[in-house]
């Protein structure tokens, strides 16, 4: 995945319990939907069930960031509250 969001120094991944991760700094649904629909080349991510989920429970305050990890889950957007991820978005890759 290139990198296309600018990312937090690796100090904000460890506060966000994400060590060996990178970090996007907040984005807004537009930032997130526009590209999946580009990079992933997914031309509904909207319709994808875990942004549903993530959208209908975003609150004021909530972050929406890109994570892309060395190890385990390697990349996701999610849905931060108070640090801590409350929702995971997978974009799926279609070819």
């Amino acid at each position: 995945m290139p990198q296309i969001f600018k990312m937090e120094p690796r100090s904000a991944s460890k506060r966000l319990g994400l060590t060996g991760c990178n970090v996007s700094v907040p984005l807004s649904q537009s930032e997130v939907l526009d590209t999946v629909k580009k990079w992933d080349n997914n031309p509904n991510p909207e319709q994808n069930q875990e942004w549903i989920k993530l959208i209908a429970n975003q609150k004021s305050g909530d972050e929406l960031r890109m994570v892309s990890c060395k190890v385990g889950d390697p990349y996701f957007y999610a849905l931060f509250r108070n640090d801590a991820i409350l929702y995971k978005f997978h974009p799926v890759i279609l070819d």
